[in-house]
């Protein structure tokens, strides 16, 4: 009996196994992790327990259950060789010697916006492609998504799209200059928004790591401030979605290099396939908040008086939440849609997916403008979400939208501004089964070919990889 209540290993387990002797050991000795209870050996959930400990024993010493013992914890030993040990402890040693580490600062790693899913992405590619264990993140908002990586900072839950207590920013870089200290070693900062460049560029310098900004859209589509030009510049890498937001990038920003254009992904459980459609649903997903408006929310309302003139049983099914769905039911309402607009708030991705799967056509007829007041689809993964059920789209043609949807082939592509345009539009796919068919089928491909995880990931891991192979092993 090995009579250790609590051990990391307990090597004489091993000793009396591989000698043919049948074992009893403590269920929270660490050696219980590797035998499997009634085949090697027996465990003892609690050691303290004299009457068990009794009991066990002599069951231990019946004379075919030792045989067996005998004989299966002796194979298990002898996989269990000092050589073994040796090789994988080398594996251990050289895996830390040259894989990279990966700090990823990120505004909001548990929201459910774009850039928020998007940055969970990223984070199971690093996790998957690097390991979940060199991999951490620190997030501005906390949540409750688990992640598979090392959560080194979780801000208090986010409070709906106010602005980020001077205290909380203060915390958040504070921790983030000591954690890229403690994983300093062949690490590379990843800053999700380029707000926290100067954050990334900072505990760069203190770790001597390399630094990349992910750029999504608006928010580098016009002036910005010295901080973040200065820390942009100094990036060792920039990454965005899309050719329309590179451009911005390098316009505004006025980068050497142009940004390099990683397009977004779905994570692989979102390819979806239509099933049980409801006739005439219309599915709108966005933030419903006064400075998402270019969303075309409002545009689609206004349209659907129309589209119900030749489509009477048409349901736009708005999914969102915000501080502006009251003015939006309110509009809805006062065009007397009589219940053909519904707004379900937000729903869980089940939920989600549910809609996706039962709806006939995706639309959102997102506007763009650069400048001062700079708003817009700097990719738009909702698009991807619907192109993956096998939707048909109706979007706005501006900003990166027309990079996502292809005017004609999975989708349509109107002026965004104008309700008329848009109902048209809709009553188009409505009308047309056959039309819908072909565009929602050259979509779902699309999507599978050009916006695909596995697309994302080997691009990211080439991206990332070669950022971190400028260090040497002795780094």
């Amino acid at each position: 009996m090995a009579s250790s209540r609590e051990n990391s290993f307990h090597l004489p387990a091993i000793e009396a196994m591989a000698t043919g002797l049948p074992v009893v050991v403590s269920a929270r000795a660490g050696v219980s992790e590797l035998v499997e209870e009634g085949r090697h050996a027996l465990l003892l959930p609690d050691a303290q327990d004299v009457d068990e400990v009794d009991s066990t024993i002599k069951r231990a010493l019946d004379e075919e259950l030792a045989q067996q013992f005998a004989a299966k914890g002796r194979e298990l030993a002898d996989r269990l060789t000092w050589d073994v040990n040796t090789d994988r402890t080398a594996e251990l040693i050289m895996r830390e010697i040259i894989t990279p580490r990966f700090i990823v600062l990120a505004p909001d790693a548990f929201g459910t916006g774009g850039i928020e899913r998007t940055t969970r992405t990223l984070i199971r590619t690093l996790g998957e492609r690097f390991g979940a264990d060199r991999v951490g993140v620190l997030s501005v908002w906390g949540g409750s998504f688990d992640l598979p990586a090392r959560i080194l900072h979780r801000g208090r839950r986010s409070g709906g799209g106010r602005p980020v207590p001077p205290v909380d920013r203060a915390t958040f870089a504070i921790s983030a200059l000591r954690q890229a200290w403690r994983w300093r070693r062949r690490l590379v900062i990843v800053a999700c928004h380029p707000h926290l460049a100067p954050v990334a560029l900072a505990a760069a310098r203190i770790a001597g790591s390399r630094v990349a900004v992910w750029c999504h859209g608006d928010e580098v589509w016009g002036p910005t401030r010295l901080s973040v030009r200065y820390a942009l510049r100094k990036a060792d890498l920039v990454f965005a979605p899309s050719r329309f937001t590179a451009d911005q990038v390098g316009r505004w920003i006025g980068l050497d290099r142009k940004p390099t254009v990683v397009p977004h992904a779905l994570p692989p459980e979102w390819v979806l396939r239509q099933s049980a459609p409801v006739p005439g649903r219309v599915l709108a997903v966005a933030r419903l908040e006064a400075h998402d408006r270019y969303k075309g929310i409002d545009t689609l309302i206004e349209a659907w008086p129309n589209v119900l003139k030749a489509h009477p049983e048409a349901e736009l099914v708005v999914v969102g939440a915000g501080g502006d769905r009251r003015r939006l039911e309110r509009l809805a309402a006062s065009l007397a849609t009589d219940g053909h607009v519904r707004f379900t708030g937000w729903i869980d991705d089940r939920e989600l997916q549910e809609l996706y799967r039962t709806s006939v056509v995706f639309a959102l007829p997102t506007a763009a403008t650069v400048g001062s007041d700079a708003a817009g689809e700097g990719f738009g993964l909702v698009f991807v979400e619907a192109a993956a059920a096998g939707l048909p789209v109706v979007a706005g043609r501006s900003g990166a939208v027309p990079e996502v949807i292809e005017d004609g082939r999975t989708g349509l592509l109107v002026e965004p501004h104008d309700p008329h345009a848009v109902a048209d539009a809709i009553g188009r796919l409505l009308s047309d089964p056959r039309l819908r068919t072909r565009l929602g089928r050259a979509a779902r491909s699309r999507a599978r070919e050009r916006f695909s995880y596995e697309a994302f990931g080997d691009r990211v891991e080439t991206l990332l990889g070669d950022l971190a192979s400028v260090f040497g092993p002795e780094t």
